[in-house]
């Protein structure tokens, strides 16, 4: 606890100020984030979690302006070591991007190059990053991999990605987001198509490399079991809104907020064996064209009431660390607590 309280007190490496962002598509320019704020500290595992569409991907691809062309900042500011990163021209932000600020992919085999071994890949990463010759970018590779766990990392450097397997192929992209010791890791969705076990090793290696590196790491996920034993904090994000967020401990013990609660009561629990099935939140979550007046999770919410569908609920305080997007937030936090 004391180490997670020092991580709050300090500076923020990352801050993000009423950020707002929009996708134009054939129909129309829709929002996809909209108002957010928070900061990311030097040193934590910050996750962010929501359904698919939430707009997690979107909203840390900003932080390196890596939006697609139909994608655009349209307010707010992003600060990187205090400096607005909006701001920059294309020359400043390639010294940020893969040096400062790496990302790790969901789905490896679309973000390596299926044409190329290995080895060549990740010298070409250090070779245009920390300007080495190619003998040591080789050295240095090598000792990346053997840093991911990557067994006989001499041999397995010269394969090609569809020679390893799943994970070994996510221990890579890792390897590749590391070379250059970035300030911060974006890992999004690394354990997507990975089976339970490798899972669990992926995430393990991500909390080691954090603790070795000091490197701040965003981990963006639709599953709240995945950042249990993980994260110091989490955020959960719904229709491009911030809905809740705190402290892991928290906001698992004690949601102040209907989407988180249906979130964690979808987690499967071993305990309960195959007498309870883990519960589902009814319905989908809104398209960027769906998006009504009042609150957006209201039409699945069983709390929901007149208010709800009239009028967007604001962040309420629930202490200094804990905040949620709920007209009844006070109310639905206590009884979490009395559970």
């Amino acid at each position: 606890m004391e180490n997670k309280d020092q991580i709050l007190g300090s500076n923020p490496i990352l801050k993000v100020e009423n950020l707002s962002i929009a996708f134009k598509t054939d129909t129309g320019v829709y929002p996809a984030v909209e108002g957010v704020d928070f900061e990311v500290y030097e040193g934590e595992i910050l996750a962010i979690v929501g359904e698919s569409g939430a707009g997690k991907s979107a909203l840390t691809a900003s932080f390196a302006r890596l939006l697609p062309r139909n994608g655009k900042i349209a307010g707010g500011k992003i600060f990187f070591k205090g400096k607005d990163i909006l701001a920059l021209d294309e020359k400043g932000l390639r010294k940020i991007r893969g040096s400062e600020i790496a990302y790790v992919f969901q789905d490896p085999m679309t973000s390596l190059n299926p044409y190329l071994r290995i080895s060549t890949q990740l010298i070409e990463v250090l070779r245009l990053h920390l300007g080495v010759n190619k003998s040591e970018a080789r050295k240095t590779a090598i000792n990346l991999l053997e840093k991911v766990h990557i067994p006989d990392a001499e041999k397995r450097i010269d394969s090609f990605p569809f020679e390893l397997s799943g994970g070994m192929r996510q221990r890579v992209m890792i390897a590749m987001a590391i070379a250059c010791n970035p300030k911060i890791l974006i890992a999004d969705e690394p354990t997507m198509a990975l089976d339970v076990t490798i899972a669990a090793q992926i995430l393990e290696l991500i909390s080691e490399l954090n603790a070795k590196n000091k490197t701040s790491t965003v981990l963006i996920t639709h599953d709240l079991g995945v950042v249990a034993g993980i994260a110091e904090r989490v955020i959960v994000l719904y229709a491009g809104r911030i809905f809740e967020a705190g402290r892991i401990g928290e906001v698992f013990s004690s949601p102040a907020n209907p989407y988180t609660k249906g979130l964690l009561q979808s987690i499967p629990n071993p305990a309960d064996g195959r007498q309870k099935e883990p519960e589902q939140i009814p319905g989908a979550p809104p398209r960027l064209d769906e998006i009504k007046a009042g609150c957006r999770f209201a039409p699945r919410c069983q709390y929901a009431e007149e208010v709800c569908f009239q009028e967007e609920p604001k962040l309420y305080k629930i202490s200094p660390s804990h905040s949620s997007r709920c007209h009844f937030a006070e109310k639905i936090h206590k009884s979490s607590q009395a559970a």
